[in-house]
């Protein structure tokens, strides 16, 4: 399997995140110091 691409969606058939991925759930805020790669590829502002 290649490399997930930074901030990438991706649907899986059960109800955890595997092992480095995370929870998408909408409603939690992501903050620039969890995960700056992520914050920047989705152009995250405060």
């Amino acid at each position: 399997m290649s490399e997930p691409f930074v901030g990438q969606i991706q649907p899986f058939g059960f109800n955890f995140a595997p092992r480095g991925w995370a929870k998408c759930e909408g409603h939690r805020k992501l903050y620039h110091n969890d995960n700056r790669g992520q914050s920047a590829a989705l152009s995250e502002q405060d």
